[in-house]
Order: structure tokens, then sequence, then C-alpha cells
């Protein structure tokens, strides 16, 4: 018979092993709500994305048909009613929701040449014209031929487009660009006498038409369209009724955005749910727009009610079926003792294989020459290796001449940079956030180097450093450094820019000395005192003229490989750089130059746009993309250069654009190659100058790219970081 105190101690350990078990499954119940929350986050991501695409194609699909358009009118001879019928008559059968009419602008009319145009657009198949100008301006552009798309009877004809501030200044961004402009949203002229609670936040997308052997302006298409009806059963259609959207655009300098379109989730969200929300920029015509989109996490991974719940049943039913087996197994004492043997050397063996891999990592880590280094996300230190601590001069061997200037590692991230002596490479000391294992522990992935200087390191070792954050599913927050030591690389990098500047000096001696030469011997022959020359002077000219032209362009070649290593490998010297003061300097020294043609800029520079760049770097650039549109100028006409610059965000637009030769369109990929020519002969150059301009603009931390531009010519677009407020 068995003793109370057998009894108790069945009940208790009945009991431990019951609350074990619900302990257990209240984890596995948490874990898989957290799991849950992962899914739907996933689900919110793709779910936003596919709405972010879906808004830049359907966009991208009225900016491609009204290209189109433009280039049909802009084919043929002058621009009537019989040719933009047939231009606008295949849009009728496609579907372009929101679209309310498509029409025709003239180029400028003065005032007092209106009732001209007038006959003239008449003449044209414009029956009835009357147009209506606005008195507040000095020049007029008016819509002459219109088709309705939204089922109108009839388009509307003579509106002054001056009118509308927001559509005339989409008009005035297509015709400098060249290119298609949309406008800010604005209430269409035809939508002010709907009610108030009709109307809608619109916009107008504009293209130029360009013809003729000069792309000379012939006028504008211009498309209505109102917003809700074109992006709101896009946006319900790609969220699906799971997620609510937004979209909005930019509206004029200091106001808020303006909303263009709405689209609701199918179940109002509630005060007390959990919501998940993102904002991405999608570009419309070369205009940054914005998606917000909002989500229930209940509502993406389908009901309150889940796994998660029924987990926790099973796990709670599980528990107590566990505590009565437990309770019977218990009942005889010889059982109970050899499940409790067989539980003990399982976790002896798995202690045994957890210490294995313990030892394991410790040896790769002191066996590799790359320094590691493991931070928590306090910035306490939770691994050095051994070569992370020699580079950083922590606990050297006592062999080490320096051992008795040795560090100890410290944990306040805000002394890293003073403690261990960290400095960037143009010698100043380090900033805590500019430090690769502080930004990896906000989240960003970071590649750099720096140098340690300290009385364990007084000679400087320069370091390459890849940080990273850890992964969020190991459970553990923090940062991973790995670093290696570059010094004898930057070393030799040093010695070979060295070594490629006294190779290019001692090339140019002898160069200029037979140039000198050359000159002396053409000056000798042309001269009437060598009269014995006089019989081969125009084969031995020939000759001298051919060597002579061989050393320019080996002086072209060796001036352009020194351009290209400075602006790859020199330090720069960053400072705010006014773009507006820098490019007129660029121009002033073009306009000033002899050129075979007359050379026309334009130029719009808006105050303010100030970058943090090198100034002599980003001359440089400026000079190479202007001297190339001034190089592959079109033949038959004088070059016409314009240079724009745009807000864009944190950074800043910058576009050169010329109507020249243009890039082959096999060659737009390749064009900012070293040594990469897109046209042949009869041009000059070493086909280093876009190459130049890539390195630059790329060590500034921007972008630079190559389009052809409508209507003949190139158009290069760069961007830079705007230069921060002091402060």
């Amino acid at each position: 018979m068995r003793s109370p105190l057998g009894r108790a101690r069945v009940w208790a350990l009945t009991l431990a092993v019951a609350l074990v078990g619900l302990v257990a499954t209240a984890a596995v119940s948490l874990d898989l709500r957290h799991r849950d929350a992962a899914d739907a986050e996933r689900r919110f991501e793709a779910r936003t994305e596919l709405v972010t695409s879906a808004v830049e194609q359907e966009a991208e699909r009225y900016v491609v048909a009204l290209e189109l358009v433009a280039g049909a009118l802009a084919a043929g001879g002058p621009v009537t009613g019989a040719r933009f019928d047939a231009a606008t008559g295949p849009m009728v059968d496609v579907d372009f929701q929101g679209a309310t009419s498509i029409a025709f602008l003239t180029p400028y009319v003065a005032p007092d040449q209106v009732e001209r145009a007038q006959r003239v657009w008449r003449a044209r198949g414009s029956t009835g014209l009357v147009l209506r100008l606005n008195p507040e301006v000095d020049r007029h552009v008016f819509a002459v031929f219109s088709r309705p798309l939204d089922g109108s009877p009839e388009g509307r004809t003579g509106i002054d487009v001056t009118v509308a501030a927001d559509a005339f200044a989409a008009v005035q961004d297509a015709e400098l660009a060249g290119a298609p402009r949309i406008s800010r949203p604005y209430e269409l002229i035809i939508d002010q006498d709907l009610p108030p609670e009709e109307r809608q936040a619109s916009f107008s997308l504009v293209a130029p038409v360009l013809g003729g052997p000069d792309q000379e302006l012939r006028g504008w298409v211009l498309m209505g369209i109102r917003g809700q009806d074109l992006m709101g059963g896009l946006l319900a259609r790609t969220g699906q009724g799971r997620v609510a959207a937004t979209l909005s655009a930019p509206a004029a300098e200091g106001a808020p955005p303006v909303r263009v379109a709405r689209t609701e989730a199918e179940d109002a969200f509630e005060p007390d749910e959990d919501l998940m929300a993102a904002s991405e920029a999608v570009q419309v015509a070369q205009t940054a727009w914005t998606v917000d989109v909002e989500a229930a996490t209940d509502g993406l991974v389908g009901g309150e009610v889940g796994t998660p719940g029924v987990a926790a049943v099973t796990g709670a039913g599980l528990s107590a079926a566990l505590a009565a087996l437990v309770h019977l197994l218990a009942a005889g004492r010889s059982t109970a003792r050899v499940k409790i043997a067989e539980a003990t050397a399982e976790l002896a063996a798995s202690e045994e294989r957890s210490r294995r891999q313990a030892v394991m990592l410790t040896a790769v880590l002191d066996s590799i020459g790359d320094g590691v280094g493991v931070v928590d996300a306090d910035g306490s230190v939770l691994v050095h290796n051994p070569a992370g601590r020699a580079l950083l001069g922590v606990d050297l061997h006592p062999a080490h001449p320096l051992a008795d200037r040795a560090i100890g590692d410290v944990d306040d991230l805000g002394r890293w940079a003073e403690h261990y002596g960290l400095f960037g490479l143009e010698g100043e000391r380090m900033e805590v956030q500019d430090l690769p294992l502080q930004r990896a522990l906000q989240g960003e992935a970071c590649d750099g180097q720096l140098v340690v200087r300290n009385a364990a390191r007084p000679e400087g070792v320069t370091l390459s450093v890849s940080a990273r954050p850890l992964d969020p599913a190991s459970g553990l927050a923090g940062a991973v450094a790995v670093f290696r030591d570059i010094t004898a690389e930057r070393q030799r990098r040093d010695e070979l820019a060295s070594f490629a500047g006294v190779v290019a000096h001692d090339l140019r001696s002898p160069l200029t000395a037979v140039d000198g030469y050359l000159a002396l011997l053409q000056a000798t022959l042309a001269s009437e005192a060598c009269e014995d020359c006089h019989g081969r002077a125009a084969q031995v000219e020939d000759f001298l003229a051919r060597a002579a032209g061989a050393a320019g362009r080996m002086h072209l070649l060796i001036q352009g490989l020194l351009d290209y290593v400075t602006a790859r490998d020199a330090d720069l010297d960053r400072s705010a750089v006014d773009l507006g003061q820098l490019v007129a300097e660029v121009v002033v020294t073009h306009q000033e130059n002899p050129h075979p043609a007359e050379v026309s800029f334009t130029v719009d520079v808006p105050p303010g746009s100030t970058v943090t760049a090198d100034r002599e770097r980003l001359r440089q650039v400026l000079d190479n993309l202007v001297g190339n549109a001034v190089k592959y100028a079109a033949p038959d006409r004088d070059p016409l250069i314009s240079v724009v610059v745009r807000s864009d965000g944190p950074h800043v637009l910058l576009e050169v654009a010329d109507r020249g030769l243009g890039i082959p369109a096999e060659e737009i990929d390749h064009v900012f190659e070293p040594f990469r020519r897109a046209h042949g002969g009869g041009v000059s150059g070493s086909g280093l100058g876009l190459a130049i301009c890539h390195s630059v603009v790329t060590r500034h931390g921007g972008t630079i790219n190559a389009r052809r531009r409508l209507g003949g010519g190139t158009v290069i677009a760069l961007t830079l970081p705007r230069a921060r407020a002091a402060g």
C-alpha cells in the first residue's frame, strides 16, 4: 500500500508536468502569433509593391499613348483637323479610365496675332473656332482641336490654356524637357460646371509636338484626366479589398500633397485594430507621387481566431493528457526511473553537442585572419576574435613590442572613436553616428574604410569594415562587423597612382619637345628661305601634320588618363556648392571659347539649389557634359544646350540636354565605360569623358544615366545629395 507521502509526491509531479505543459503551450501560441504577424507583414509588403507597380505601369500606359499621338502629328506636314482625328481615333476604342479628352494646343500666340491664328486654324479644319484669350498674359496657348474620351458629345475648343496655371506650367515644363510632363492636381476647366461633390482632383498630361528637320515646336497634345476615375478602380483591384490605398501628388511649394485617388478596404478598420502602414514613391512622367497603403493585420492573415487559438486549445488538451499519463507512470517506480534515466542521458548528449559546436565556432573565429566583432543592442562587446583584437590593439601578445601599451575593450558606444582611436581616411575623428557598427545597429548594412591609431597602433592601420545588423530571426539584437587590414593595399594603390603621374609626366616632356620641333620644321618649310625644300614641301608638311596630330592625340590621352585616375582615387574636398553659380561659370566659359557654330544655352536653376560635393570635381563633370554637347552637335544646325536643375527629395536632379547627333540605341548602356566612344572618327576624344563623370558622381553617392532625347539629341541626368541645412 502506497504511503501518504508517496501519493503526495505523485500528485506534485503530476501538477508540475501539467504546469510545464501549459507554459510550453503558451510559449508555442505566442510564437505562432509572432509568425502570423510576420506573415501579415510579408503579405502587406507584397500588396504594397503590387499597388505601387500597378500605378506606375498604368501611368506609363497613358504617357506612351500621348507620345504616340504627338509623334504621329509631328511626322507629317502642318497639323490639321483631319490629321488630328486620324492620330487620336484609335484612342476611343482603348480603355483610358478617367481621361476626359485629348486636345491639340497651338504654339505661343501674341495678343495682336489672335485673329490671324483664328483664321489659320479654321482653315485647317477647326470650323467655327472662336479663340477666347486670357487678358492677364502676354502670350497665349489655345486648344484648337479636341476629341472627348469620356463619352461627352463633343470636344471643347477655343480655350486659352493659360487660364489654368497648373496646366500651363506643365505645358512649359514639357517644352523645356522635350518630353511628356504632368501637372500638379487642379480642377479641370470642363468640371467647373459640376456640383462640388462631383468634382475630382484632376491633372493634365502634356507632350510636345516637335517636327521638321530642326525639330521646331509645332504645339502640344494635352490629355485631361480625373484622378479618382483613373486610379480608384486600379487601387481597388490591386488591393483586393484587403488594404486601403491613397495616391497623392505634390502641390505648390510649401503646400501639403493633394489626394488624387482613394480606395477603402472592404471591412472598415476598428479603433483597437493593429494597423500596418507604408508610404512609397512612384514616378509619373518624371514627377514623384506618393502611394500610402494601410491594412489591418488580422485582415491579412484571415481572421482573429486562427492557428494560435487552435494551438492553445490543443496544447492545453495535450498538457492535461500528458499530466494524466505521468500520473499513471509515476505510480510505478521502476517505469518512472527508466524514463528519468533516458531523459537525463538525452540531456547530457544535447549538452555535449552544444559544447562541441561552441568549441568549433571558437576555433573557427580564432583561426581566420580577418577581425570579427559582435556587439549587442547597447554596444557591449560580445565577441572579439584574436585577429580583431590585434588589429585594434586590444590585449596584445606579451611578445609584441608594444604589449605594454595594449588597450582593453570598452562597452560605451559613445567612447569607441576616442578609446580605439578611430579616424576617417582624411584624418578627422569619426563621429558616433558615422561608425559602421553604429549604423548597423540602426538597421543599415554598410561598408567603409577607417584608420585605427592609438598607443598600441601608433603607426596607424587602415581597415576595410563591413557591418551588418544581426538577423532578427536569430532572436538576438545587435550587429556584427568584419574588418581587414588594407594598409599595404592602400599604400600600393597610392604608389601606383604616383607611378602613373610620373609616367604621364615623363611622357609629356618628350611630347612637348616633339611638338616644338614639328612646329619649327613646319615654319621653316613654309618660309621662303628654305628654297631647297620646296620640291617635296607638300609631302613633308603632310608627314609633319600627321606627326603633330599623333602627338596631340597622345597629349589628349595622357590628360584623360590623369583626369580619370584623379576622379576615381583622389580624396574629395566636400563642401556646399551653389549649382546656379557653378553652372553659370561653365556656361560663360563655353560661350567665350571659339566654336565653329553659334552655341545657345537655356539655363533653369532655381535659387537655393545647393549640393554637398567637391567643387572642382563637379565643375569637371559639368565641363565634360557641356563640352560633349558642343562637340557632338548636328552638322545641319547650331548647338542648343539646356541645363535644368530640379528638386528630387533628399537629392538634386541636374539634366544637360542637347539636340546633337545623339547616342545610338545599342551604345546607350555602355557610354560610361572607359575608352567607349559612341561615335567613330571625325570627332576627337579619348573616350574617358563620361567615364570620369560616372566615377565622380558615384563617389559622391549620386547616380548618372543617359537617354535619347525625343526629337533628336541626348539627355544626361545625374543626381547629387542635397546640402544639409546648418545645424
